[in-house]
């Protein structure tokens, strides 16, 4: 069920974003309210908030996830 695409849109994506604690590619997973970076080489969990610098690779797959823009 989570996997499925909603309207054309992924779940979650491969990204090139390291894990700051392996170093190995993140993945981006989409909920209903959040999307968060999840290494799956050593379990470590992420906001999008905590890799400012990559939010361009991001943008597209953020773009239907409702967020505060302030």
């Amino acid at each position: 069920m989570w996997n499925t695409p909603r309207f054309g849109r992924p779940r979650e994506t491969a990204t090139h974003i390291p894990c700051k604690a392996c170093a190995k590619p993140l993945m981006a997973r989409r909920s209903c309210r959040e999307v968060t970076l999840d290494c799956p080489a050593c379990g470590a969990r992420y906001r999008t908030k905590d890799f400012p610098e990559h939010m361009d690779e991001l943008f597209e797959f953020l773009a239907d996830v409702p967020a505060d823009r302030i």
